[in-house]
């Protein structure tokens, strides 16, 4: 086994590939004289191909191997080739190619060279044989150490006579019939394990030294079988060397010996099996000769029992069709009474599912209502808490157009505090909110109240007044931004009059839209889905549950204001235009009612400051009842459920008691003793119909098992 030679120094950096520096400084020759050059060995030079490739148009073709042009033996080693590249400039003189111990994972760009004769490529990471089908003088072929894995490619190479493929993946002989010139091979190292590969080499005519086994590389698997030696010499019989030890004429005669003692035996263990099989084919014989009679026998059996068994079928079916066609009869009469009972029942039943159909009715006009009802109460929450938010913390107030960017509002100088359900406060402004004129149907109701103070000032304590409007409207008026004139009046339901008939034409500047919370920062969630855009629908939807009234109620918003002492409450020039606005008022000092334009206030008794107290939200209607007592109507569903479950009840009873009764006259109409005999009857004929079934199967299976021992003998052995 030749050396793997391999440096011990850290390689330089590679070279694309020989140049003529290169072939000077390995040779000692001039450039000049390189076209004398026949032999070039170059040791551990970094290179990365040998020539530049058939493409390559830069200098490469006329410097290095291309001035070599009678160069006739060309050894690479240890250079790290990754490919061969061109070497057509010394394919018509090169005899002797090495590139051993390389990086080649291929030899296809090995090219024409037509006097190439012996190519070592050992130690690579060749996977496949290819390229050589234009080396046909080729002798010698050097492939050990690599990862070939069949052998192929080779059917060009007639003159071949030396292939060593050890320590490669081969696991079977294939591909060598075309080396007719072939005399030594060598195989150790590969996975081979089985002899039925042998006859092809037994086809090679000069064949004389074979290798399974080697010190080196090691030994094939089929090398460590018992016999080894005598089977190979066996088969080849030409072959003079074996794993590089000389076959003698004692070795020959011991392997024919050994042929013809494993022939006998063979022949021993074939006649042993003949005997085996005649013995079992008479054995099947006589089984099957068993089993015919035994089926003729069975088969006349079956006939017979066949033939008592379809009498006694055909008169119990007989006897049955009469005792039917009685009870068919009986039956009909029954059936007549059931049906007209059963659509009596039926109409009572119609008549009890309407009435509670209509009662179902009412109750979901009902429960819409109250659904409407809680609905309108939490937009109304909503937008009192929007405004109250606005007023403490400031917010964008949107105008009547849903694409108009917001007006961003400062906070109010004010404080709001809300008040508890229980406090005295609440409970004071809810009984003076259902103080109220007589005609009005439903009585106002405190839903939410909110106490409104200047900050660092007591609270007054004068006369009420109440305003209702719009939610931009109460906003404004609690920060003191209403420009013209306010009319209020001395009592909730005078200012929720006033405020429905007014309705349809403005009596107060309206401002569309409301302030929002502008605490963004508290809930990441809430500030992704609020657009400007969302918002200003949900203002609007708020602004309309406010303003609508139906069967389910309404809603009001209201400002409540304290009168207090106008002392300094304006300058001289307000006071005089507010008295001249209230004297102009067609509404001046009518039915308890006043007149507010900044802080001042005209009264029946005079002209004096207010200040706003409270802002509420109030309901009447539906919207006025408890939200607990309206949930637990709407989860109440036993009226609508109940009823109609228990006439469901109430039919079904009805019609079992029909139904049982229709069955006992039936029975009585029958003779016990018919009713008795026609069960035994149907009882009979299942049985009967059953032992048919598995007579049946039976015979069937006799049949298959017969079929199958006589398929088994007919089959050659």
């Amino acid at each position: 086994m030749p050396p793997s030679f391999k440096s011990k120094h850290p390689p330089p950096e590679p070279s694309p590939w020989i140049t003529s520096a290169l072939i000077e400084e390995t040779t000692g020759v001039g450039v000049d004289e390189h076209n004398c050059l026949d032999d070039l060995e170059i040791l551990f030079a970094p290179l990365n191909q040998a020539a530049p490739s058939a493409n390559d148009h830069s200098n490469g073709h006329t410097v290095g191997l291309a001035r070599c042009a009678r160069l006739r033996r060309l050894s690479l080693v240890d250079c790290g080739l990754v490919k061969l590249g061109c070497l057509q400039p010394i394919a018509h003189t090169l005899e002797r190619l090495c590139v051993a111990d390389q990086k080649l994972t291929s030899l296809k760009d090995l090219g024409s060279l037509p006097q190439l004769r012996w190519l070592y490529a050992q130690q690579n990471n060749i996977s496949r044989i290819e390229g050589l089908d234009e080396c046909p003088r080729l002798r010698a072929l050097w492939l050990f150490d690599n990862s070939i894995q069949r052998c192929e490619g080779l059917t060009e190479l007639a003159e071949l006579r030396e292939l060593w493929l050890q320590n490669n993946k081969m696991k079977r002989l294939g591909g060598l019939e075309a080396l007719t010139a072939l005399r030594d091979l060598q195989l150790a190292g590969n996975p081979i394990s089985d002899y039925r590969d042998l006859p092809r080499l037994a086809r090679l005519p000069s064949l004389e030294s074979v290798g399974f086994r080697d010190a080196h590389f090691g030994s094939c698997p089929i090398a460590e079988r018992e016999g080894y030696r005598d089977a190979v010499l066996g088969a080849l019989r030409h072959v003079t060397s074996l794993d590089a030890s000389e076959v003698t004429r004692q070795d020959r005669h011991r392997a024919r010996d050994a042929h013809l003692e494993n022939v006998l035996e063979f022949h021993e263990k074939v006649d042993a099996l003949q005997r085996e099989h005649r013995d079992d084919a008479a054995a099947i014989e006589a089984r099957r000769r068993r089993s015919s009679a035994h089926a003729r026998s069975l088969d006349g059996e079956m006939r017979l029992a066949f033939a008592e068994l379809e009498r006694l079928v055909d008169e119990g079916r007989q006897a049955v069709k009469a005792e039917h066609a009685k009870h068919r009869r009986a039956r009909a009469l029954a059936q007549r009474s059931l049906d007209a009972a059963l659509a009596a029942a039926l109409a009572e039943h119609a008549l009890a599912c309407d009435d509670a159909s209509h009662k179902a009715d009412r109750r979901e006009r009902r429960d819409e209502c109250a659904l409407l009802a809680l609905e309108r109460r939490a937009k109304g929450e909503r937008r009192i808490a929007l405004v109250i938010a606005s007023l403490q913390y400031g917010g964008p107030r949107f105008t009547s157009n849903r694409g108009d960017p917001p007006q961003q509002l400062p906070p109010a100088k004010v404080a709001c505090q809300l008040l508890g359900e229980h406090s005295p406060d609440f409970r004071w402004l809810d009984a003076r909110l259902r103080e109220q004129p007589k005609g009005d149907a439903d009585p106002l109701c405190l839903l939410r109240a909110y106490r409104v103070s200047r900050r660092d000032e007591a609270l007054p304590d004068g006369k009420c007044w109440f305003l209702r409007g719009d939610a931009a409207l109460i906003e404004d008026a609690v920060r003191g931004d209403v420009k013209d004139g306010l009319v209020l009046y001395a009592s909730a339901s005078q200012a929720c009059a006033a405020f429905r008939s007014s309705s349809s034409s403005v009596s107060a500047p309206q401002k569309g839209g409301d302030a929002v919370d502008l605490l963004e920062g508290s809930s990441d969630d809430e500030s992704d889905d609020e657009s400007p855009e969302t918002l200003w629908d949900e203002c609007k939807e708020d602004d309309a549950a406010l303003s609508s009234s139906d069967a389910a109620g309404s809603l009001a918003l209201l400002l409540l204001c304290r009168e207090v002492d106008a002392a300094s409450g304006g300058d001289n020039a307000t006071k005089r235009n507010l008295l001249m606005a209230a004297e102009a008022s067609a509404q001046k000092f009518v039915g308890g009612q006043a007149y507010k334009s900044s802080d001042l206030l005209a009264t029946p008794a005079g002209l004096t400051g207010v200040a706003v107290e409270h802002v509420l939200l109030c309901g009447s209607g539906l919207c006025s009842r408890d939200q607990r007592a309206l949930e637990a109507d709407l989860h109440d569903d036993g009226a609508v459920g109940g009823p109609t479950d228990a006439l469901l009840d109430a039919l079904a009873a009805r019609v079992r008691a029909e139904v049982e009764g229709h069955r006992q006259r039936v029975a009585r109409d029958l003779e016990p003793a018919a009713v008795d005999q026609l069960r035994e009857a149907d009882a009979d004929l299942a049985d009967r119909e059953d032992q048919l079934r598995k007579t049946r199967a039976r015979i069937q299976s006799e049949r298959s098992a017969q079929e199958t021992i006589l398929r088994s003998f007919r089959e050659p052995a």
